[in-house]
Parts: C-alpha cells; sequence; structure tokens
C-alpha cells in the first residue's frame, strides 16, 4: 500500500500544504515561525497526486531535528500511514547525521503520546504553559484547555 505513495522534499518556491499543515497547528500564525526555517516534505499518492500527509523538520542543532509539524489527511487517518511516515523521518535524520529526533504534543493528547511511545518515542521535558505562551487565542482539544506541552525524543 505504503508503495503507491511518494515523499518529496518541498523547495523554497514550492506552495506550502497549509491545508494539511493547520491540521497539526492551531494558526498560520504559529506556523510561519517555524516553516520557513524548516524543511518540509509533502506526501502524495503517485497515481491520484492527492496530497496525503505533510511533516516539517526543524534542525535544533547538528545532532537533534525537531518534528515541528506532523499531518495526515483526515480521511486516511488510521492506516499506519503515520507509522509509515515516522519511519521515513528516522530514515532522513539518519541520513543526515542527526542523533536523536524530538517532537512535542499537548501533555493531555493521550492518543498522540500513546502513537509517538509506540514508535520509539520517550518522554524528556514538560514546557510549561506552551499553549497559553505561544498562542493569543486558547486552544481546547476534546473540551480540555492545552496548556503544557510534552516533548518526546528519539534516540537514532
Amino acid at each position: 500500500m505504503f508503495n503507491n505513495y511518494a515523499i518529496v522534499l518541498l523547495q523554497k518556491d514550492d506552495l506550502l500544504p497549509f491545508d494539511l499543515l493547520l491540521m497539526a497547528d492551531e494558526t498560520e500564525a504559529a506556523i510561519r515561525k517555524y516553516i520557513f526555517q524548516s524543511e518540509v516534505y509533502l506526501v502524495t499518492d503517485k497515481i491520484s497526486h492527492e496530497k496525503v500527509a505533510t511533516v516539517a523538520l526543524f534542525k535544533i542543532d547538528d545532532t537533534t531535528l525537531e518534528i515541528k509539524n506532523i499531518a495526515i489527511a483526515e480521511k486516511l487517518r488510521g492506516k499506519g500511514i503515520g507509522s509509515w511516515l515516522i519511519s521515513n523521518i528516522k530514515q532522513i535524520a539518519t541520513l543526515q547525521h542527526y542523533k536523536s529526533l524530538i517532537v512535542g504534543t499537548p501533555d493531555c493528547a493521550f492518543q498522540q503520546i500513546n502513537f509517538y511511545q509506540k514508535a520509539g518515542f520517550t518522554p524528556f521535558m514538560l514546557k510549561k504553559n506552551f499553549f497559553i505562551d505561544n498562542y493569543e487565542e486558547p486552544i481546547y482539544e476534546n473540551g480540555t484547555l492545552l496548556k503544557d506541552m510534552l516533548m518526546l525524543k528519539m534516540v537514532l
């Protein structure tokens, strides 16, 4: 199934897939804080050319790469694409000689935390009041006000 997908590194003049990026981040303003310093990959269906997923990778330093944004088209969720994409991100990071991958998610986003832990990430830090300090409007997920961000790490 995954052979039908292509992962392409977008170039500086390519249009950014904001429709997908906004699934993983609340506002375009928040995305613009990191997106132009990130490598953005787009996953498309090789036959239909439909956008399947996107990921933005941000260099923290020479050894650490952060997944700043990862989003899968809603109708394709739950089909293993996220795990397949994490596997490809690990490969990209390893080929670029990074030693670790990090990712942040709300500390109350148990489904996402479980996903990352199954993929091999472990919690290593809590960014207190991240969502309060970095977004103009309060963000609620499943009725819960987002405050703290849990950071998870994978050693490559």
